[in-house]
């Protein structure tokens, strides 16, 4: 918003009420009110010039004005910046910054022009569709009914190759997250636990994607997942009742003959303690999140269990 004095002849422009104001009592033409804020900033909409601000002024408060430029000046400013740039969405970003640095704050619709946009398209400049947020809500749009995108390998897939929890943020975020699957979570472990290279995640997530025919993706899943959940579910129960056996066993054998030579009520050292079980026993979840909550739903007591 830029701020006019309202007195007669007086073409001063500024950035700040509180300059304009202190410069309108100067010239006597200011008065306490909303309306004279109103005719101010209509006055200043109504130069049809642009504002620079004034090199003089250091809390940049005080605009000076310039010559407005005509529209074959902006038209060749911004074909000359579209030779250089080569890239329409850097171009489309920076267009107006462009202009700005030339010309001041340009008002287009002081000058009929209309919004920048309009103006480029008038002029025939490319204008791509950057809002990636409507690029998002178009892809969802292509996905089948039931299918959720994978961030990494960026295919839709049935709610199954994702957790349980992944799932449940999936339907409460929508499309602002993006999940990964377990193929992909399988070979991004692989790669920090250094059994891996950063290519594996190629070779392990196997799901086939069918370039030929219609160009829907058949969903074809690994040998390590199990397609019965009935078995899946059996082998996860014998598996967290193994860890807390394990569990259970090492927090005995810390805690010693006395109660009070444990460090039972330090939330680190059960952090140093989980890490160096889960080092020992090649413990990984499948969503590859380890928090403090994991420790105490794992080891079969509550953190209320505390004390």
């Amino acid at each position: 918003m830029v701020y006019a004095c309202l007195a007669d002849g007086c073409m001063e422009v500024f950035l700040v009420w509180g300059e304009a104001r202190k410069h309108m009592r100067q010239c006597g033409c200011y008065e306490h009110g909303i309306p004279k804020l109103k005719q101010s900033l209509e006055k200043g909409h109504l130069l049809g010039t642009g504002f620079n601000h004034d090199p003089d002024d250091p809390f940049k408060g005080k605009l000076i004005s310039v010559p407005p430029p005509t529209e074959d000046d902006l038209v060749s400013l911004l074909a000359d910046y579209n030779r250089k740039c080569k890239d329409p969405l850097k171009f489309r970003k920076h267009a107006s910054a462009q202009v700005r640095n030339a010309f001041g704050h340009f008002p287009f619709a002081a000058f009929g022009y209309g919004t920048l946009t309009e103006f480029l398209m008038k002029h025939g400049f490319d204008i791509p569709n950057f809002d990636k947020m409507a690029e998002k809500d178009k892809w969802m749009e292509d996905l089948e009914p039931g299918l959720v995108p994978c961030r990494l390998c960026r295919l839709g897939l049935p709610r199954d190759a994702f957790s349980k929890t992944q799932v449940q943020d999936w339907n409460r975020l929508g499309a602002r997250t993006r999940p990964r699957c377990r193929n992909c979570l399988e070979a991004a472990s692989s790669v920090r636990s250094g059994t891996g290279s950063p290519s594996v995640q190629d070779a392990t997530c196997d799901l086939e994607w069918a370039h030929e025919g219609s160009g829907k993706a058949p969903y074809t899943w690994s040998q390590s997942s199990n397609n019965n959940n009935n078995s899946n579910n059996e082998q996860q129960k014998q598996q967290q009742q193994s860890w807390r056996q394990n569990w259970s066993q090492s927090c005995d054998e810390a805690k010693g003959s006395s109660w009070d030579d444990c460090e039972w009520d330090d939330p680190a050292w059960h952090q140093s303690k989980w890490v160096d079980y889960r080092t020992t026993n090649n413990n990984t979840r499948d969503d590859g999140v380890w928090s403090q909550t994991s420790i105490w739903q794992t080891s079969g007591w509550s953190k209320n269990d505390r004390g």
